[in-house]
Parts: structure tokens; sequence; C-alpha cells
């Protein structure tokens, strides 16, 4: 039998590649310089594209420097990142588990109706801890939150990644090109879809969102167009949550409204206010509830699903 032959990448082994992209390529690697060189890591490779546009460049540099020095457990480490023959790449700690997405897509594919409750508000409230950090100690947004950006391992960890990595860092002429806007205007505020800045309000509000999705499984918009959906983020239109879940926590209920309200005022005004009263359900509702028991919720879908071949 032949060698088998890993692709180099300075100083990196690309093992397997995991996702490519109009963004980025991304592998699962080994640092051969580390010194435990054995630990996998995630190494992300900006496209072409990205790499051409000094905006862009500029905002992922930044962001990288600052998740570089910053260490919080909901937060995915930045190890190592630069150039390589004029490729731009991040590489970060390798988490073992799913991004939200696909979480929410494996259980539907299952029947269920979103996360059970003890698990959907958990993992919201370490994703709040996540961003309060950010706001307040990195001095950031993340920028483009969405459930892709949040993984849940398999051992029950919760990560936030790719502060500032996505599209909205792109030029305008980078984003037309592409096309890469369509079907994305479910993570977006009433704010931004009016024109107007964001702050930590809008994250708390995007986090609102993939709460409301986590529990309910299903999207919180009825249009079947982006220009439907921008229009109904505007004017604050969104399905009332129990119409997908009647069955949902009246407490809960008005923790994820206040969340999703339409002007920022009437929002949690912080991140960390948002955690301490999913925090206060947690501890009158699942008291006893510990991070190892969404871990072994994961374990349990991805069985599941992998025994019907999904």
């Amino acid at each position: 039998m032949g060698e088998l032959r890993v692709e180099r990448f300075g100083r990196y082994e690309l093992l397997i590649p995991v996702e490519f992209s109009g963004f980025a390529r991304l592998y699962l690697a080994r640092d051969t310089e580390a010194p435990g060189a054995s630990t996998p890591v995630l190494l992300k490779r900006l496209s072409e594209v990205n790499s051409g546009d000094a905006a862009f460049i500029e905002k992922f540099l930044t962001s990288a420097r600052r998740t570089a020095k910053s260490h919080h457990d909901n937060i995915a480490r930045t190890l190592d990142f630069g150039v390589v023959g004029g490729e731009y790449f991040l590489a970060r700690e390798w988490v073992d588990g799913r991004d939200l997405m696909g979480v929410r897509h494996s259980a539907r594919r299952r029947g269920l109706k979103g996360m059970p409750e003890p698990i959907a508000v958990s993992v919201t409230r370490d994703v709040c801890q996540a961003l309060h950090h950010a706001h307040t100690r990195m001095g950031m947004l993340h920028g483009s939150l969405s459930p892709r950006h949040v993984l849940l391992g398999f051992g029950g960890a919760v990560k936030v990644i790719d502060f500032s990595h996505d599209w909205r860092m792109l030029s305008p002429d980078t984003v037309s090109r592409l096309n890469i806007m369509t079907g994305k205007l479910q993570y977006f505020t009433p704010e931004w879809a009016a024109g107007l800045a964001e702050d930590a309000r809008s994250e708390v509000y995007l986090t609102g969102v993939m709460l409301y999705q986590f529990l309910c499984g299903e999207l919180h918009l009825r249009g079947d167009s982006d220009p439907a959906r921008l229009d109904e983020v505007r004017q604050g239109r969104l399905i009332p949550a129990r119409q997908h879940k009647p069955s949902l926590d009246e407490e809960l209920l008005g923790i994820l409204q206040r969340a999703l309200m339409t002007s920022p005022e009437d929002r949690y005004p912080s991140a960390q206010a948002l955690r301490d009263a999913l925090s206060d359900w947690m501890s009158a509702h699942a008291p006893s509830f510990h991070a190892d028991d969404r871990g072994q919720w994961l374990v349990r879908l991805r069985q599941e699903s992998e025994g019907r071949g999904q």
C-alpha cells in the first residue's frame, strides 16, 4: 500500500476537510510544532475573495488578535493566525461536537419540537456569558451571531466561535458578487433592518432569536423571501412562540418576549442581564441540571440520527 499523503499548510498537517464555503476552507488539522502535537485544531483558510478584501482582512486580523488574548470557557480559543503563502488563516481549538444549526436540524428530522427546555436555556445562558465577556472585556460585538456560530460539545461544553468572521465584514461589492445575503435575514435585528447602529442589546435580540429556535424548533418569521423577512424583522412581526409550542413555560415565554422586543430600550440592557434571568429560571425549574446532561442528550441524538441514516 502507498503511504497516505497529508497536505501541509505551513506548520500544520491538514487531516480531514470539514467544510468548504465562499468564505473559507475548514480542516481538522495538527500543529506539528505545538508541545502537544497530537492535539487537533480547527484550521480556517480564507478564500481568495476574502484575502483580496482589504477591509475584511483588517477586521479579521483585529478580531483574531483580540480573541487570541482573551480566555473564556465559552469562547473557542484562537491559537494562531497569520499568512502562509499569501493565504490568511486562523487556527482555533477543536471542539468535538456539533454547531447548533446542525443540532436543530437533527432534532427536527427526529420529529422533536426543539430542545428540552433546560438544555435550550442552559446553552443560551452560556452564550450570554461569552457575549458579556466579549462586550465588556474584549470591547467587541460578535458581529455575526447565529446557531452556526455556537458549538455544543459531546461532553456538554458550549463554545461561541467566529467573532466578526462573517459576510458583514465584506465590502458591498464582494457581498453582491458572491450573492451571499440570500437566506440570512432571520439573524438580523430591527435596528440593522432600519439602518441604525447596533450595540450589545442587538446581540441580546439575536440571542433571543436563537433561544426561540432552540425552544420551538422553528423560525420566528413567516416570510418566504429575504425582503419579506427583512420587513417582518423591522416591524417586529414575529410568530408567537406558543403558536409553535403551546406548552412553553410562562416564565420562559416572558424572558423570550423581552429579549425579542423591537426597540433596544425595551430589551434586557445587556447579555449579563439576560444571563441572570435565564439562571434564575434554571434555579427554579431545573436546579439539578448539569452540563453533562446536555452532552449526553447530544450523544443520544447523534446515535439515533446515525441509526436512521440521517
